[in-house]
Protein backbone atom coordinates (compact mmCIF):
# COMPACT_ATOMS: atom_id res chain seq x y z
CA UNK A 1 0.00 0.00 0.00
CA UNK A 2 2.93 2.34 0.58
CA UNK A 3 3.84 2.22 -3.14
CA UNK A 4 0.28 3.16 -4.12
CA UNK A 5 0.13 5.89 -1.48
CA UNK A 6 3.43 7.42 -2.60
CA UNK A 7 2.58 7.31 -6.31
CA UNK A 8 -0.85 8.89 -5.82
CA UNK A 9 0.68 11.56 -3.58
CA UNK A 10 3.29 12.32 -6.26
CA UNK A 11 0.51 12.74 -8.82
CA UNK A 12 -1.33 15.12 -6.48
CA UNK A 13 1.83 17.17 -5.99
CA UNK A 14 2.45 17.27 -9.76
CA UNK A 15 -1.13 18.46 -10.31
CA UNK A 16 -0.78 21.10 -7.62
CA UNK A 17 2.47 22.46 -9.08
CA UNK A 18 1.21 22.39 -12.67
CA UNK A 19 -2.07 24.19 -11.97
CA UNK A 20 -0.47 26.77 -9.70
CA UNK A 21 2.05 27.49 -12.44
CA UNK A 22 -0.85 27.92 -14.88
CA UNK A 23 -2.48 30.36 -12.45
CA UNK A 24 0.77 32.31 -12.18
CA UNK A 25 1.07 32.55 -15.98
CA UNK A 26 -2.56 33.64 -16.38
CA UNK A 27 -2.19 36.31 -13.70
CA UNK A 28 0.99 37.83 -15.16
CA UNK A 29 0.38 39.66 -18.43
CA UNK A 30 4.08 39.57 -19.34
CA UNK A 31 4.09 35.76 -19.21
CA UNK A 32 1.00 35.26 -21.37
CA UNK A 33 2.62 34.56 -24.73
CA UNK A 34 3.42 31.43 -26.74
CA UNK A 35 6.50 29.63 -25.50
CA UNK A 36 8.37 26.41 -26.25
CA UNK A 37 8.79 26.06 -22.49
CA UNK A 38 5.01 26.13 -21.92
CA UNK A 39 4.53 23.44 -24.56
CA UNK A 40 7.25 21.37 -22.93
CA UNK A 41 5.62 21.85 -19.52
CA UNK A 42 2.23 20.74 -20.83
CA UNK A 43 3.66 17.74 -22.65
CA UNK A 44 5.80 16.66 -19.68
CA UNK A 45 2.87 17.03 -17.30
CA UNK A 46 0.65 15.03 -19.67
CA UNK A 47 3.12 12.17 -19.83
CA UNK A 48 3.67 12.18 -16.07
CA UNK A 49 0.01 12.16 -15.04
CA UNK A 50 -1.31 9.87 -17.76
CA UNK A 51 1.43 7.30 -17.14
CA UNK A 52 0.67 7.57 -13.41
CA UNK A 53 -3.07 7.11 -13.95
CA UNK A 54 -2.35 4.18 -16.27
CA UNK A 55 -0.22 2.48 -13.59
CA UNK A 56 -3.00 2.80 -11.01
CA UNK A 57 -5.73 1.16 -13.13
CA UNK A 58 -3.80 -1.94 -14.22
CA UNK A 59 -5.14 -5.05 -12.50
CA UNK A 60 -2.99 -7.92 -13.78
CA UNK A 61 -1.36 -10.18 -11.21
CA UNK A 62 2.00 -8.37 -11.45
CA UNK A 63 0.59 -4.87 -10.96
CA UNK A 64 0.77 -2.87 -7.77
CA UNK A 65 -2.14 -0.52 -8.32
CA UNK A 66 -5.05 1.16 -6.63
CA UNK A 67 -7.52 -0.63 -8.90
CA UNK A 68 -6.09 -4.01 -7.90
CA UNK A 69 -6.13 -3.04 -4.21
CA UNK A 70 -9.77 -1.92 -4.40
CA UNK A 71 -10.66 -5.18 -6.17
CA UNK A 72 -8.96 -7.19 -3.44
CA UNK A 73 -10.74 -5.18 -0.73
CA UNK A 74 -14.05 -5.69 -2.54
CA UNK A 75 -13.42 -9.44 -2.75
CA UNK A 76 -11.98 -9.77 0.79
CA UNK A 77 -13.56 -6.93 2.77
CA UNK A 78 -13.26 -8.90 6.01
CA UNK A 79 -9.48 -8.36 5.87
CA UNK A 80 -9.88 -4.60 6.34
CA UNK A 81 -11.16 -4.74 9.88
CA UNK A 82 -11.48 -1.91 12.34
CA UNK A 83 -8.54 -3.42 14.22
CA UNK A 84 -6.39 -3.54 11.07
CA UNK A 85 -7.34 0.07 10.28
CA UNK A 86 -6.35 1.20 13.78
CA UNK A 87 -2.97 -0.46 13.23
CA UNK A 88 -2.35 1.82 10.24
CA UNK A 89 -2.39 4.78 12.64
CA UNK A 90 -0.11 3.40 15.35
CA UNK A 91 2.73 5.83 15.98
CA UNK A 92 1.25 8.56 13.82
CA UNK A 93 0.40 12.06 14.98
CA UNK A 94 -3.28 11.37 14.17
CA UNK A 95 -3.63 7.99 15.90
CA UNK A 96 -6.63 9.30 17.83
CA UNK A 97 -8.52 9.77 14.53
CA UNK A 98 -8.47 6.09 13.52
CA UNK A 99 -11.89 5.13 14.88
CA UNK A 100 -13.61 8.32 13.73
CA UNK A 101 -12.16 7.87 10.23
CA UNK A 102 -13.17 4.21 10.09
CA UNK A 103 -16.67 5.17 11.25
CA UNK A 104 -16.93 7.74 8.47
CA UNK A 105 -15.75 5.26 5.84
CA UNK A 106 -17.35 2.03 7.01
CA UNK A 107 -20.13 3.06 9.39
CA UNK A 108 -20.21 3.32 13.18
CA UNK A 109 -21.31 -0.26 13.80
CA UNK A 110 -19.21 -1.86 11.08
CA UNK A 111 -16.39 -4.19 12.04
CA UNK A 112 -15.07 -4.33 8.45
CA UNK A 113 -14.73 -2.05 5.46
CA UNK A 114 -17.88 -2.55 3.33
CA UNK A 115 -17.23 -4.38 0.08
CA UNK A 116 -19.92 -2.23 -1.56
CA UNK A 117 -17.83 0.86 -0.88
CA UNK A 118 -14.74 -0.70 -2.44
CA UNK A 119 -16.82 -1.81 -5.45
CA UNK A 120 -18.25 1.71 -5.84
CA UNK A 121 -14.80 3.33 -5.56
CA UNK A 122 -13.39 0.88 -8.12
CA UNK A 123 -16.27 1.52 -10.54
CA UNK A 124 -15.78 5.29 -10.17
CA UNK A 125 -12.05 5.01 -10.76
CA UNK A 126 -12.56 2.83 -13.82
CA UNK A 127 -15.22 5.16 -15.24
CA UNK A 128 -12.86 8.15 -15.02
CA UNK A 129 -9.48 6.58 -15.63
CA UNK A 130 -9.99 4.02 -18.38
CA UNK A 131 -10.04 6.59 -21.18
CA UNK A 132 -6.80 8.03 -19.75
CA UNK A 133 -5.35 4.51 -19.75
CA UNK A 134 -6.41 3.90 -23.35
CA UNK A 135 -4.91 7.21 -24.47
CA UNK A 136 -1.68 6.48 -22.57
CA UNK A 137 -1.50 3.00 -24.12
CA UNK A 138 -1.88 4.38 -27.65
CA UNK A 139 0.15 7.59 -27.41
CA UNK A 140 2.47 7.59 -24.38
CA UNK A 141 3.64 4.05 -23.55
CA UNK A 142 4.19 3.49 -27.27
CA UNK A 143 2.87 4.88 -30.54
CA UNK A 144 -0.05 2.76 -31.70
CA UNK A 145 -1.22 2.70 -35.33
CA UNK A 146 -4.79 3.12 -34.07
CA UNK A 147 -5.83 6.59 -32.99
CA UNK A 148 -7.12 7.05 -29.44
CA UNK A 149 -10.89 6.58 -29.14
CA UNK A 150 -11.19 9.99 -27.54
CA UNK A 151 -9.07 13.08 -26.97
CA UNK A 152 -8.15 13.20 -23.30
CA UNK A 153 -8.26 16.57 -21.57
CA UNK A 154 -6.24 17.73 -18.59
CA UNK A 155 -9.50 17.67 -16.61
CA UNK A 156 -9.93 13.92 -17.25
CA UNK A 157 -6.55 13.19 -15.71
CA UNK A 158 -7.21 15.62 -12.84
CA UNK A 159 -10.53 13.97 -11.98
CA UNK A 160 -8.90 10.53 -12.13
CA UNK A 161 -6.19 11.64 -9.72
CA UNK A 162 -8.75 13.10 -7.32
CA UNK A 163 -10.66 9.81 -7.41
CA UNK A 164 -7.44 7.89 -6.82
CA UNK A 165 -6.61 10.01 -3.80
CA UNK A 166 -10.12 9.40 -2.45
CA UNK A 167 -10.03 5.65 -3.12
CA UNK A 168 -6.57 5.30 -1.66
CA UNK A 169 -7.54 7.34 1.36
CA UNK A 170 -10.62 5.17 1.85
CA UNK A 171 -8.57 2.00 2.15
CA UNK A 172 -5.47 3.16 4.00
CA UNK A 173 -4.19 6.65 4.82
CA UNK A 174 -6.65 9.50 5.39
CA UNK A 175 -3.86 12.05 5.25
CA UNK A 176 -3.81 12.13 1.43
CA UNK A 177 -4.11 15.66 0.11
CA UNK A 178 -7.46 16.70 -1.31
CA UNK A 179 -6.11 19.60 -3.33
CA UNK A 180 -6.70 19.25 -7.09
CA UNK A 181 -9.65 19.36 -9.44
CA UNK A 182 -9.39 22.48 -11.49
CA UNK A 183 -11.85 21.52 -14.22
CA UNK A 184 -9.67 22.82 -17.03
CA UNK A 185 -10.79 22.03 -20.56
CA UNK A 186 -7.33 22.00 -22.15
CA UNK A 187 -6.55 18.95 -24.25
CA UNK A 188 -3.52 16.76 -23.72
CA UNK A 189 -1.89 16.94 -27.12
CA UNK A 190 0.95 14.54 -27.71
Amino acid sequence: MRVIHDEVRELLVAEHIFWNMQKLIRSNKGLRKPSAYYKYMGDAHSVLVLAGVRRQVKTDSQSISLARLLGEVRDNAQLVSREYFRGLYVGSTVADLADATFNRLAGKRSAHFPKERAARDLAGLNARALECEEFADRRIAHRDTRPPKSVVKFSHASRSIVLMSTGQRNTSDPMMDKEVGHGKKSELKL
